[in-house]
């Protein structure tokens, strides 16, 4: 993405592409594209495979990349994935559903206040403390589980263009 020029629309993306490439890459910075692919780091090619076999939540190397990732954010970079988790009604939506289920409360308008300040509470503590949550865990689990499902000629690279394509779908999810 070093080329590609954010508009304000997709500036919430911004803060994912470091996240995108440690999965990718197992570092931060953005791959150079100097040859026609970039090779994928050797775990995230195991990763893939596990996940295939099993789930993205049972993988220990996703697990192990959220966290780092949200340790290295500052403040004001958690303020803008704390933006972008609430403004996702549908995120939002399933988090409030998932919480009276998991909590064996009944489906009214009173569990779902019960809900969303809950969720609104974990999203908080993340925002202000960096604390990690099974809210925010679950955000990453499904904004960014299709990285683990690329279509590719060959699974240990990544062309610029499956690379920028990545970034594409993340735009598209709300």
């Amino acid at each position: 993405m070093k080329n590609k020029k954010f508009t304000s629309k997709d500036e919430k993306l911004h803060v994912f592409v470091p996240f995108v490439n440690l999965l990718l890459f197992e570092k931060f910075e953005s791959p150079n594209f100097n040859s026609d692919n970039e090779k994928l780091s050797e775990n995230y090619i195991e990763a893939v495979k596990i996940i295939n076999d099993t789930s993205i939540d049972s993988s220990d190397y996703f697990k192990m990349k959220v966290q780092y990732f949200i340790t290295e954010l500052s403040e004001v970079k958690r303020r803008l994935i704390f933006d972008s988790i609430i403004k996702n009604d549908l995120f939002m939506s399933a988090m409030s559903i998932t919480y009276i289920i998991e909590n064996n409360l009944s489906m009214n308008k009173e569990s779902s206040l019960i809900s969303h300040t809950e969720i609104l509470k974990n999203l908080l503590d993340f925002t202000v403390k960096g604390e990690m949550s099974k809210v925010l865990f679950y955000f990453f689990t499904l904004y960014f589980e299709h990285i683990f499902y690329l279509e590719s000629s060959d699974e240990n690279y990544i062309s610029q263009t499956e690379y920028d394509n990545l970034f594409e779908n993340l735009l598209k999810n709300p």
